[in-house]
C-alpha cells in the first residue's frame, strides 16, 4: 500500500493527532497486515501507517479523539509506542469490532426460520 500523503511518527518526540475515522484502513501485503489512519496533525490531514501493537492501542480510540502517541524505552534499546489520550478523550468501553446489531437481512432470516417451524 503507497500513500504519499501518510507521515512517520517522530520517535523521539510527541505526535498529537486527532483521529479522523473511528475504523483504519486496513489490508495486507508480503509484510503483513497493515494499518492506515487519517488523523489531523498540526493542522493538516494526513495518515500513517501504524504497526500492530500501536493499532491494538489507538483501536481502543474513536473519531475525533485526540491521542499523543509517543515511542518509549522500557529497557536499554527496547522500546514501545505509548497513547495517551488528550483534551478529555477517553478510550472507548468496547472494541468497534465487536458489533452486536442485528441488520435487515438477519431479521429477515429469523423470520424465515420461524415461519418455517410454524
Amino acid at each position: 500500500m503507497e500513500n504519499k500523503d501518510a507521515i512517520k511518527l517522530s520517535p523521539d518526540s510527541d505526535n498529537i493527532v486527532e483521529l479522523l475515522y473511528d475504523q483504519p484502513r486496513t489490508g495486507s501485503n508480503n509484510y503483513g497486515d497493515w494499518y492506515l489512519y487519517g488523523v489531523r496533525k498540526d493542522g493538516k490531514e494526513t495518515s500513517f501507517f501504524a504497526t500492530e501493537n500501536l493499532h491494538k492501542k489507538l483501536n481502543l480510540y474513536g473519531q475525533g479523539s485526540t491521542v499523543n502517541i509517543k515511542k518509549e524505552e522500557y529497557a536499554p534499546n527496547k522500546s514501545a509506542w505509548t497513547v495517551i489520550p488528550q483534551n478529555g478523550s477517553q478510550p472507548r468501553t468496547q472494541s468497534p469490532s465487536t458489533n452486536n446489531t442485528i441488520d435487515a437481512r438477519t431479521h429477515d432470516i429469523h423470520k424465515q426460520v420461524c415461519l418455517k417451524l410454524a
